[in-house]
């Protein structure tokens, strides 16, 4: 079990860390110091600006959580106070139902249960 346990918890961590990575800018290699710190200027922007989409769409995505939320709330409550309505207008076929109570058993005896007896064998004398 503790075996499983680490084998995915590794695994999750390597996902991790190969989604992080860009591998079209990642494999880029000069021999050029000069050249190298322009590419790994150009790497860093990059992530910065996907990591600000990847954030402003977020929390687009919240808000727009927030909103369905806030909408489901209030259909809830229009259909609530329909069925309100619908109460005041027809009580009687509303009425509530009387709470049927739980039966009461008597507690049985402890039955022992009985193996039946193994047949012996016969056993013959050679």
């Amino acid at each position: 079990m503790k075996k499983l346990l680490l084998l995915s918890i590794m695994i999750g961590l390597f996902f991790a860390e190969s989604r992080k990575e860009h591998s079209f800018l990642s494999d880029i290699q000069v021999n050029d110091p000069h050249i190298q710190r322009e590419i790994d200027i150009i790497r860093q922007q990059y992530i910065a600006e996907s990591d600000q989409i990847r954030a402003e769409y977020q929390q687009k995505i919240d808000a727009l959580k927030k909103q369905r939320r806030s909408e489901i709330e209030s259909l809830q409550d229009a259909y609530k106070n329909r069925l309100k309505n619908l109460k005041n207008e027809y009580p009687d076929a509303f009425k509530k139902k009387p709470k049927a109570r739980p039966i009461k058993r008597e507690p049985q005896p402890n039955k022992v249960k009985t193996t039946a007896p193994v047949p012996e064998k016969k056993r013959s004398i050679k």
